[in-house]
């Protein structure tokens, strides 16, 4: 078979593998990230998942944690060192699915299946790595929690939370500011932003547009019973700046942009 064909085959065999243990995923949108799936345990964790095909070699399953690429110089290997928590193996030959951790190997790993001429004491024995024996891992996924006290990201997350909506930290860089939820079964990947009330104007001057929508937080209409102080924008709707108007204008632009419609009580997940 085709590799990318096996590849794909893998993956679908994986995903359904994951369901029947109904074990909640989603899928990346395109192919900018390096994991495949994420999953959630049953603790509320999200480990980001790269799906791998096995295959026996001299009585062991071969995985390589790296990914190829070509550039001027020739292949280039690249490791998924933090990239990903978790490697999900799935060998054809024996129809079994294994569980590695990022963080046990370097490049590759063998999983041995038959007994060996000389046994040694590193043997990684297949057995072991079978994914029912080791789901759910025992990682510290803290390097990736919202440990902060930055008003703005609080009352974003809180407003997510609130909704029912799972919430992690975005692989994409540093700023706590840039998180991940799932809308519709898929990542869905949000900016938290101040808002200034200005004007009449809530003004927003976002510092990250690669994002599916903002979450702005007014901290001047915080303390406001009957007015809303998180509001929820698609990207789609925005220029690099943008502003939600407070009050009803005599004559609407077909730019004018209300606050009580993008209100995130009513208004998430933005449309």
């Amino acid at each position: 078979m085709d590799p990318h064909r096996k590849g794909d085959l893998t993956e679908a065999l994986v995903i359904a593998e994951f369901k029947r243990r109904a074990i909640p995923i989603a899928t990346s949108v395109g192919d900018n990230e390096r994991w495949d799936v994420l999953a959630e345990t049953e603790t509320g964790a999200i480990l980001r998942v790269q799906i791998k095909t096995g295959w026996i070699e001299n009585g062991t399953i071969r995985l390589v944690g790296t990914t190829v690429h070509t550039n001027s110089t020739g292949n280039v290997r690249k490791r998924y060192h933090g990239d990903v928590d978790v490697f999900v193996v799935y060998c054809h030959e024996n129809e079994t699915m294994y569980l590695v951790e990022e963080r046990e190997f370097g490049t590759q790993i063998r999983l041995r299946v038959d007994e060996p001429a000389i046994r040694h004491k590193n043997i990684n024995w297949a057995e072991e790595y079978e994914f029912d024996e080791r789901w759910p891992p025992d990682l510290d996924t803290n390097a990736r929690t919202l440990q902060t006290t930055d008003p703005t990201t609080v009352a974003g997350v809180d407003a997510l939370e609130s909704a029912g909506a799972p919430v992690w930290r975005d692989v994409r860089g540093t700023s706590k500011r840039n998180v991940v939820t799932v809308v519709d079964g898929r990542p869905y990947r949000v900016r938290i932003e101040s808002g200034f009330l200005r004007e009449g104007r809530i003004k927003v001057h976002p510092d990250e547009t690669d994002t599916d929508c903002y979450v702005v937080y007014c901290d001047d209409l915080d303390d406001c019973d009957d007015v809303a102080a998180v509001y929820a924008i698609a990207r789609e709707e925005v220029a690099e700046t943008f502003s939600l108007r407070m009050d009803e204008p005599e004559r609407i632009r077909a730019n004018t942009k209300l606050a009580t419609d993008y209100a995130f009580a009513t208004n998430w997940p933005p449309a």
